[in-house]
């Protein structure tokens, strides 16, 4: 475990020995040869009873100590047990002032009274990630739990308020599980690193407004890892004017910088490649078939090497299919070979050889038209007429009787010798009254307007 607290560095090891800091430096390091202490996880804390901040401790399975002056004394003497041995302590945390320990099956508060008190529990989601990672983000704690992420609102020792809004639950199209390994923020952002089938992928996302949803979360994958571990995440900024994002990378430690500004800021490198993929874009009408023809595109940046590659793919294809690569800056429209299909996705790939410049797409549009699903419309006259068979007050109730249907109505067109299936529009049968052109007599007839259906009976 390794913390701080007052002027220290703090590094436990070895479950009961402890080394010492002032700055961090190799010869710099002491054993004050602290007692009664194994550690596994070390947090600062607001005292319950004193007016300076205690030092606590966590050892495994459910055992929480304290210490007001570690350097000199003892930790206490009796420990606070939190849970039960069946579940490991992953995590401290200080919320709103009040210290919760979090374990493989449930998220803990230890009030001024010493007695822990289970706020969240997971012992139906019991899993050793839960909790174990965690960061204050603009004034809300945001914990690892059950491979997703949790908001977490806390009052005095109680958990008021919480809610999933991880990456990959709230992204269906992304259509993958994950196993989340790291949590952190920059006070504008949270970054999230998952291991992904066999990739590590580090996600970026923040609340934002849309007109049209209102608050959401929204998310992107910022930087793909391949296959190199990444067990820890943090954001620090040590020299220079932004901070960096640090990884583990493989046996390796990188980082990003995160500007305020990458497109204007001449220590920002950028990759060779990137892409984002679309939603599945399908017009509101999943079943109608939509004819796209024409991109448009609003772009900065572009030359023959700095491009934009458009790729498609449709209704049940697998891969990818270029579509179109774009090279000429501003506005910009290309007539493309007509896809017909019923739904249809776009990856959007920038392309960039010089690390100090990349592609800038502001707007793309892709544009295509509905062709409504396949319906025939029939308006049709009945003459209700008068014999020794048929009364117009009985054809007009039996017609009438449509209006209910329960199953599809069966109508035999004499004239092509055809069956088809209908069922009645609105205001359908329509009451009315003609005057026969030989006769000059009035006659009574129903007006019939019918979907026919696109279907055969069973």
């Amino acid at each position: 475990a390794l913390y701080h607290y007052d002027t220290y560095i703090i590094c436990a090891v070895n479950d009961s020995d402890y080394f010492v800091s002032t700055t961090g430096d190799a010869a710099s390091w002491s054993n004050p040869g602290i007692t009664n202490g194994p550690a596994d996880k070390l947090v600062t804390a607001p005292s319950f009873t004193a007016t300076k901040d205690i030092l606590v401790l966590a050892h495994q399975p459910d055992e929480v100590r304290t210490s007001i002056d570690p350097f000199t004394g003892a930790w206490s003497e009796v420990p606070y047990y939190v849970g039960d041995g069946s579940s490991d302590i992953t995590s401290l945390i200080v919320m709103n002032g009040v210290l919760f320990i979090g374990k493989e099956d449930g998220l803990y508060a230890l009030p001024v009274d010493g007695r822990p008190v289970l706020v969240l529990s997971f012992k139906e989601q019991k899993k050793a990630s839960n909790f174990k990672y965690h960061t204050n983000f603009q004034g809300i704690e945001y914990v690892s739990a059950g491979d997703d992420i949790l908001e977490v609102i806390t009052g005095a020792s109680v958990a008021i308020n919480i809610d999933y809004m991880g990456p990959l639950a709230l992204s269906p199209e992304l259509a993958a599980t994950g196993t989340i390994k790291g949590l952190t923020n920059d006070g504008k952002n949270l970054y999230a690193v998952y291991l992904v089938g066999s990739d590590y992928i580090i996600y970026m996302g923040r609340e934002r407004r849309d007109d049209k949803v209102g608050l959401r979360w929204e998310w992107i994958p910022y930087i793909n890892l391949g296959a190199n571990v990444c067990g820890s995440i943090q954001v620090m900024q040590r020299s220079g004017q932004n901070a960096k994002l640090w990884f583990a990378y493989g046996t390796n430690i990188a980082y990003v910088v995160l500007s305020d500004n990458p497109t204007g800021d001449s220590n920002y490198r950028f990759t060779t490649q990137g892409y984002l993929i679309t939603t599945y874009l399908t017009g509101g009408y999943d079943t109608w078939q939509k004819v796209m023809y024409q991109l448009w595109t609003i772009a900065k940046n572009l030359t023959a090497t700095i491009n934009v590659k458009v790729y498609y793919m449709k209704d049940a294809e697998v891969s990818w299919t270029l579509l179109a690569t774009i090279i000429t800056n501003d506005v910009q429209s290309v007539d493309l070979a007509s896809l017909y299909c019923q739904k249809v996705r776009l990856k959007i790939e920038l392309n960039s050889n010089d690390s100090t410049k990349t592609p800038i797409l502001q707007e793309f549009i892709y544009r295509g038209v509905l062709q409504p699903e396949q319906t025939r419309t029939l308006d049709m006259t009945v003459i209700l007429g008068q014999s020794d068979s048929r009364r117009p007050s009985s054809d007009l109730s039996f017609l009438e009787g449509g209006r209910i249907a329960s199953a599809p109505i069966t109508m035999k067109d004499l004239r092509f010798e055809t069956t088809r299936y209908i069922m009645f529009m609105p205001n359908s049968p329509t009451e009315i009254e003609v005057v026969d052109e030989t006769s000059r007599q009035p006659s009574y007839r129903a007006r019939i307007r019918a979907q026919v259906l696109n279907w055969t009976a069973p």
